[in-house]
């Protein structure tokens, strides 16, 4: 819950709105939370592109609970003892997509936080190679 919190925290953080600077420190500490996989240096990996650096961040998450599914089928053939348990398995993954919701929220909002030019173009803010529509 406490971590829930603060990525909630960390999302108000996110708005572009001039915090006072006490208050930035924290939400600083709170978008850390988030797992934005660009602030972990993603971009090195996935590249400039900016299409397909959002497409892979967006697609983390569910990519993560097929994986799940995909190791609770393979441990169906193991021994009856290794075996994965089903509910705690959809536990774990209601737990993963709990946590992840901030950050899928945050990721789902990107296309549409814009800032202007001076030229009177209009760029993504975080991705400023794209241009909003």
């Amino acid at each position: 819950m406490l971590v829930m919190s603060m990525q909630n925290m960390g999302l108000i953080g996110m708005m572009t709105v001039q915090w006072p600077p006490n208050l930035q420190g924290l939400f600083s500490v709170c978008q850390f939370l988030l797992l934005d996989i660009d602030s972990f240096g993603f971009g090195c990996v996935a590249g400039q592109f900016e299409p397909i650096r959002y497409l892979l961040g967006a697609m983390i998450f569910p990519v993560g609970v097929a994986w799940l599914g995909l190791a609770y089928a393979v441990s169906r053939l193991l021994p009856k003892k290794q075996r994965w348990e089903g509910p705690k398995v959809c536990s774990t993954m209601g737990a993963f997509l709990q946590v992840g919701f901030s950050t899928m929220s945050a990721t789902s909002l990107a296309p549409m936080m814009c800032y202007k030019h001076p030229n009177g173009e209009r760029s993504l803010l975080k991705y400023p190679g794209g241009l909003c529509g």
